[in-house]
């Protein structure tokens, strides 16, 4: 089966600030609350076998790549 392509960007995991920033669109009430709620919607639409290409501002520390990315479908 051909693999669907996605193209996504500022998800900005672990950017607590963010919720601040984008407080109409982002009505979280921790950014760990944010943070797994991107990855069930992400993971909804998007199968193992699919390629994303994240764009920009995925997360804001390192420590967030690793643990986040393992957690993404695609």
């Amino acid at each position: 089966m051909t693999p669907n392509i996605f193209l996504t960007s500022d998800e900005h995991f672990g950017h607590t600030r963010i919720l601040t920033y984008c407080a109409q669109t982002r009505l979280y009430s921790s950014i760990e609350e944010m943070n797994e709620d991107i990855i069930k919607n992400h993971n909804t639409f998007v199968k193992d076998n699919d390629i994303v290409y994240h764009l920009g501002d995925f997360c804001l520390g390192e420590k967030y790549v690793k643990e986040h990315l393992a957690r993404l479908n695609g």
